[in-house]
């Protein structure tokens, strides 16, 4: 799976003024917050602009609880004033309104964790009511299922995992499996209808990709789940950052999570759906290049990943005396090189892909999956050379650009 983002957000807090200290004069301080809005959106259109003011929100760091409490409002307006519902404003609501609507209140959720008059529980629920308010009115539509996709995958780190621990059992929390498939199953049934329509567009922005990022997250949770982190033992270090990962917990049967850990049937998913979410942004005229290369990147990383099992094969019965000869789990030395250069070489197509000149990054990443594919052939040989000088190109060129932050990558290539 791709490398993870942290959840959550931290709540600011508020500044306290002395009485003993003078006022010096400034604006007020007011809970309102002032939004630019796209170019693009007509000033003129109330729902253009809930649109526009919702992408000002997919495009921010989504740390301003300010905004999302600004679009539910305008929602609650507009769905009370809306022709639909008798008011006496020219509004047709569309779709995209219900999604809008219910993601809203989904990410408010995300803020309000703690100390707070509404539950995660209460905002959830309303989120999914108002998408299903939408269903109702638009069956079949491919933003709704996107929509409700995104807030079940949500929900279920945010409302229940947070709550479990390694003893919680399924009697005590709804059933995570049913919830994920329900997610996964929209997710695909969304996908079939965008394609059908040939709404190819939905695929040039983040919609989906937010989807599959927040099902990689969960699997990534659910893998670690219980897994513990423990400072460093050095008694020099006080203030050592450093922290030891402990093994794997062990889930019972009987734990909520247990399933889901124990099988690779959504990792599949996973993989799949972001091959079909990149065949799909290709059928746009003008793919989006940001979007496609987080896409390729991600499954890049997937496939090299997968490939770290078949290396460490490879390398233990290729290179430990003890083990020359024999076979891991039944698979030789020869079969476990077979495999993993053709992960590797799955890999560096991709990574190839998402190749940005303005980011060096993307140089490294590719001239790492480079070195893997290296030591995978005989040592001193030729197709081994050639493997660690194209990495090493790109080292170079990266080092350089970063005024040495990859010295360390190169001397360990260097010194091979």
């Amino acid at each position: 799976m791709a490398p993870k983002r942290p959840l959550g957000f931290g709540k600011s807090s508020k500044a306290k003024k002395s009485k003993a200290e003078p006022e010096p004069e400034e604006a007020p301080v007011t809970n309102e917050l002032t939004v630019e809005l796209p170019q693009e959106v007509d000033a003129d259109d109330p729902l253009r602009q809930l649109e526009g003011l919702w992408l000002t929100w997919i495009r921010s760091d989504k740390d301003n609880e300010l905004i999302l409490n600004g679009i539910v409002h305008e929602c609650d307006r507009l769905l009370r004033n809306c022709k639909q519902n008798g008011g006496d404003e020219d509004i047709e609501l569309t779709p995209l309104f219900y999604a809008i609507y219910g993601r809203s209140l989904a990410g408010l959720a995300q803020f309000n964790v703690e100390d707070s008059e509404t539950s995660v529980t209460e905002y959830f629920d309303n989120a999914i009511e108002r998408i299903e308010d939408g269903m109702d009115k638009f069956p079949g539509e491919e933003v709704l299922l996107f929509a409700k996709a995104q807030i079940i995958m949500d929900r279920i780190p945010l409302e229940y995992i947070s709550q479990m621990d390694v003893e919680s059992t399924k009697t005590k929390f709804p059933d995570i499996v049913e919830m994920l498939d329900e997610a996964t199953r929209l997710l695909e049934l969304g996908t079939k209808t965008a394609e059908s329509k040939e709404n190819y567009t939905i695929f040039n922005g983040s919609t989906v990709l937010d989807i599959l990022d927040s099902l990689d997250d969960l699997l990534d949770i659910v893998d670690n789940f219980g897994r513990s982190y423990e400072e460093g033992l050095d008694s020099d270090a006080e203030e050592s950052d450093e922290e030891e990962i402990l093994p794997e917990t062990q889930l019972s049967s009987s734990h909520p999570l247990y399933e889901i850990r124990n099988t690779d049937k959504y990792n599949i998913f996973w993989r799949e759906a972001m091959k079909e979410s990149l065949r799909l942004l290709d059928k746009n005229e003008k793919p989006d290049a940001a979007i496609r290369r987080k896409l390729v990147k991600k499954l890049g990383q997937s496939y090299l990943m997968e490939a770290e099992e078949p290396i460490s094969i490879f390398t233990t019965l290729e290179y430990d005396s003890d083990a020359e000869g024999q076979e891991i789990n039944g698979v030789s030395a020869t079969a476990a090189k077979q495999v993993a250069q053709k992960l590797v070489r799955t890999a560096i197509e991709y990574l190839e892909g998402a190749w940005d000149e303005e980011d060096p990054q993307t140089w490294v990443d590719l001239a790492e999956a480079e070195i893997s594919m290296g030591n995978l052939f005989e040592v001193g040989g030729s197709e081994q050379e050639d493997w660690y000088a194209r990495a090493e190109n790109k080292l170079v060129r990266a080092n350089n650009a970063t005024h040495g932050k990859y010295e360390e990558v190169l001397e360990n290539l260097r010194g091979k």
